[in-house]
């Protein structure tokens, strides 16, 4: 092929070798015969209509071969356009046109003329298109350009070829395209702003919400087949659809505009298996929470059947539950509860719950639940919280089973151990608080209380009145308000008493949160059921007693008179002895 083509007619670069060869044979073969025409030598582009003569065997040709006719008078005449080529006394009109193998393009090859020859009319180059076989994509406006080209008719521009057609290609269709919403690779790590690299964060749980679009599908289109220049279809291939369907909890929408997606019909995790895209409830971790699984943080439940290492975080939406115990520096939180099945261990490792907490130990770490703590075997330098809850302590797992030992340890209503600290324990807190999350919440309400207070002695003073209620002190500011400034008054008056109205909303939901708290102090409970050691505190409320002495057989501590009180009891609670 050319390594240029032209629509427009220009010449363009030598023809193809092949061609080439072909027509420079026809040319040395044409060369041999003498004077056909008027008695010159000619071996040029002929063209339909031109006289040869009569035939002549002195001349060397003595048949009519193809595109030559016979007239009257035994004179021969040239029935298409082409080159002239004898062989063995066969004179033939070979055509000009040059046909790529694979029917991709057609050229019309124009060597050099030997002498001028006609204007090329487009009906001849036409008629030479179509009996090679070409039939379609013809460059119409290349062969009108070539035929107003007079270089074609000049015997001194070199051999060219002229782009007479073209195929047309086939246009495969484009395959079908996912586009997912959320990142599902899973990463090395996370590059930090510093340059370092934090390794535990790897992507392998990917969270989502109830109705979120979490793939869209763009399906295939099919493919358009081409036509080579002798007519030949040229097939395309259609575009391929993805393999993806939904799976549980996914769901599959179709519109016109937007096309298929798929949405997640619950909060949860999602998992792309085999092609199917589901959305699973809970997260299964099969191993460790380590450096090839990372940080999990997923808005559903986590199923951990192994341990969280050190420095590992797991968040979750739902329920923590871990067969293994945390390492130091691991965090868990979770909006609903926590289970650890072998203990939660390390001065860094923090646990948080907005449920309950269950573990079989808690050793140097601080943990944290809306609800109850219970621990099978014991609380050892433990930071436990049960903010509206209990915090119960088994009798399990040998010599420290059922002892809180060291640390502080507070609960919301109840505690419930065997034994509270040791000989050798410095200091040993235990009690009953004030949920943390109530005292925040008071202490907002007081501030927006105070505020509210503030604005509204702010704009009594302004205003020179105690009470926007008081008829008389009404009198006496609208008498001394101007017509113009009355509805500005009486706008200032109405925010004032909505301010009023407020402040004492604000000071009736602390009223209650307050009466809750106390009614929660006074009957809050620490029931040590074998023995309370010397030197540890119990704190219920805002009091706390050190206990001076240790105590042998069950008891419990309670609050009466503002102060903490204990009393021995059975085994079912009952109250035997109350010391002051």
């Amino acid at each position: 092929m050319t390594d240029e083509k032209t629509h427009s007619g220009s010449r363009g670069p030598t023809a193809p070798m092949a061609a080439t060869t072909v027509l420079a044979e026809a040319l040395t073969l044409a060369m041999t015969v003498d004077e056909l025409v008027g008695g010159e030598h000619a071996a040029d582009l002929v063209v339909p209509g031109q006289s040869l003569g009569t035939p002549d065997a002195e001349r060397g040709w003595q048949t009519a071969g193809d595109g030559i006719e016979e007239g009257g008078g035994s004179e021969w005449r040239v029935g298409q356009l082409g080159y002239l080529h004898i062989v063995d006394g066969c004179v033939q009109v070979i055509s000009p046109v040059w046909v790529a193998e694979d029917g991709s393009e057609a050229h019309l090859l124009c060597l050099r003329a030997l002498y001028p020859r006609p204007q090329l009319r487009p009906d001849w180059v036409q008629q030479a298109v179509q009996e090679a076989g070409v039939c379609h994509g013809v460059v119409e406006s290349a062969i009108e350009a070539l035929c107003r080209d007079p270089a074609t008719t000049d015997d001194t521009v070199a051999s060219a070829s002229v782009l007479v057609a073209c195929a047309t290609p086939p246009v495969h269709g484009s395959d079908g395209r996912i586009d997912y919403s959320v990142d599902l690779d899973k990463r090395a790590g996370l590059l930090l702003p510093d340059g370092s690299i934090d390794l535990r964060e790897r992507n392998s749980a990917v969270g989502v919400t109830a109705g979120q679009t979490v793939v869209r599908i763009e399906r295939s289109t099919p493919g358009q087949n081409g036509s080579d220049v002798r007519g030949k279809a040229l097939k395309a291939e259609n575009g391929a659809d993805p393999e993806l369907t939904s799976g549980e909890n996914v769901r599959l929408e179709a519109s016109a505009d937007a096309g298929e997606a798929l949405v997640a019909e619950i909060d949860g995790n999602l998992a792309v298996e085999s092609g199917v895209v589901h959305v699973r409830s809970v997260f299964t971790v099969p191993g460790d929470v380590d450096y090839d699984v990372g940080n999990i943080d997923v808005p559903g439940d986590v199923e951990i059947r192994g341990l969280v290492g050190s420095g590992f975080s797991v968040k979750a939406g739902g329920t923590i539950a871990v067969t293994g115990t945390t390492e130091p520096g691991a965090t868990l939180q979770a909006r609903g509860d926590v289970i650890v099945g072998q203990g939660i261990v390390g001065e860094k490792t923090r646990v948080i719950a907005g449920g309950s907490v269950t573990t079989k130990f808690i050793q140097n770490s601080s943990v944290a639940a809306a609800a109850d703590v219970t621990v099978g075997s014991y609380i050892f330098s433990g930071r436990v919280r049960a903010g509206a809850g209990a915090v119960r302590v088994e009798n399990r797992g040998g010599g420290r089973g059922g002892s809180i030992v060291g640390g502080q340890v507070l609960a919301g209503t109840t505690v419930e151990v065997h034994r509270i600290g040791s000989p050798e324990t410095d200091r040993t807190l235990v009690g009953i608080a004030i949920d943390p999350t109530l005292a925040a919440r008071v202490t907002e309400l007081r501030q927006d209380h105070q505020k509210l207070i503030t604005a509204t002695v702010r704009m009594q003073s302004a205003m020179r009145i105690t009470s926007p209620n008081d008829r008389e002190q009404l009198a006496h500011l609208l008498a001394r308000t101007s017509a113009a400034d009355l509805d500005k008054v009486e706008a200032q008056l109405q925010e004032l008493r909505h301010m009023l109205q407020e402040t004492e909303q604000v000071q009736a939901k602390i009223d209650v949160i307050e009466a809750d708290t106390r009614r929660l102090l006074s009957g809050g409970r620490v029931h040590a059921l074998q023995e309370v050691f010397a030197d540890v505190q119990i704190q219920i409320g805002p009091a706390v007693r050190q206990m001076t002495e240790k105590i042998t057989g069950a008891c419990e501590f309670y609050s009466a008179d503002g102060r903490v009180q204990w009393r021995a009891a059975s085994s079912d609670r009952e109250s035997t002895t109350q010391h002051q």
